[in-house]
């Protein structure tokens, strides 16, 4: 079983984009309840985190097991630009 956590700046960051963005990046990020079949995933190199590609934007987030449930922690809204990954 998983649980998606939001942190406080990736709900801030996902406020700010417009309406119809937002509806679709929050159903996408709960989709991430079905992790590791989750699509549109892959692990960033150099850092402790994943990323879930949807459109032009990106949700970041981090993996982290705690016995039985696993919490699948969303700590990122980006929308994809040159500076996205740096």
């Amino acid at each position: 079983m998983n649980k998606v956590e939001w942190a406080k700046k990736a709900v801030k960051q996902l406020r700010k984009l417009p309406q119809g963005a937002q509806r679709k990046l929050y159903v996408a990020g709960e989709s991430l309840a079905n992790w590791p079949r989750a699509e549109n995933i892959l692990k960033l190199a150099d850092r402790d985190e994943w990323r879930l590609r949807h459109g032009n934007y990106r949700l970041f987030f981090r993996v982290l097991p705690t016995g039985e449930i696993t919490i699948i922690r969303i700590t990122e809204v980006r929308k994809r630009n040159e500076r996205t990954y740096q």
